[in-house]
């Protein structure tokens, strides 16, 4: 019945989605906007445009070649060692170290990763050394990581925002359920979204409690036994400012 925690709750992760969309869709646009501004001053004719620079802002390539600035919720999701690498690629790579043997490198460096990580991290100093396989491979599956990231958080936050809508509505419906302390007489039973609402250290599962009587200072009330209820259902005693303040400050039906 905690309908106000949950929409504090709610609007939190629906923020930390929202910003992990912003963060991938401001480094996307990042990438191709400098083209398609360009390409919207319509300075230079259009073939032009779009046969000699748009294949210089493909937002595959660029991607990949501008791996080390991946902003880091990106980056932690990519794994170089998951990338495959051919042979090809890597001979030419020994080639490009004026044919320094192939097996000296892989050994003294633990293997093909960091090889696959420096030619990736670099990629244009070595694209020239690429077997053009393993480059159309890496470009999308690093392109694929992105969109998938991206299309996740995205279901994620139009998800919370439902629930949220959800339980606004709740809150609402609660809150016409709520009755003023003016208005309490005896019979009223009130239920409270906490357990514990009066200190209770034993009576973890009491949370329903039925005015008893009036005092000038304070209100007794009972625990409304239920199936859940673990002990006897006690009295309780309640100074009249401590009840104001839970009311104005707690979620509460009274039935």
């Amino acid at each position: 019945m905690a309908y106000i925690q949950d929409s504090q709750r709610l609007l939190t992760k629906i923020q930390g989605y929202a910003e992990n969309c912003g963060t991938i869709t401001d480094y996307m646009n990042g990438l191709i906007v400098p083209y398609r501004y360009f390409k919207k001053l319509n300075i230079l004719p259009l073939n032009i445009v779009e046969g000699e620079m748009d294949k210089h802002f493909d937002i595959h390539r660029n991607l990949l070649a501008d791996y080390e600035n991946l902003p880091y919720y990106i980056l932690k999701f990519v794994k170089l060692y998951e990338f495959p690498i051919t042979k090809l690629t890597l001979m030419n790579y020994s080639k490009y170290y004026n044919n320094f043997p192939l097996h000296l490198i892989t050994d003294n460096c633990g293997g093909e990763r960091p090889i696959k990580e420096d030619i990736i991290k670099n990629l244009d100093k070595f694209e020239n050394v690429l077997d053009k396989s393993d480059y159309c491979v890496w470009t999308n599956r690093l392109y694929n990581i992105v969109e998938g990231l991206y299309k996740d958080n995205y279901k994620g936050l139009t998800h919370m925002v439902n629930l949220y809508n959800e339980n606004e509505k709740l809150v609402e419906e609660n809150l016409s359920k709520k009755k003023p302390f003016s208005e309490l007489v005896v019979g009223d039973i009130i239920e409270f979204s906490e357990a514990d609402i009066f200190g209770n250290k034993n009576s973890s599962y009491n949370y329903k409690y039925e005015i008893l009587k009036f005092n000038p200072k304070t209100i007794k009330f009972t625990e409304v036994y239920s199936s859940n209820c673990l002990n006897t259902p006690k009295i309780k005693l309640v100074k009249i400012d401590k009840l104001k303040n839970i009311l104005d400050t707690k979620d509460y039906v009274v039935n």
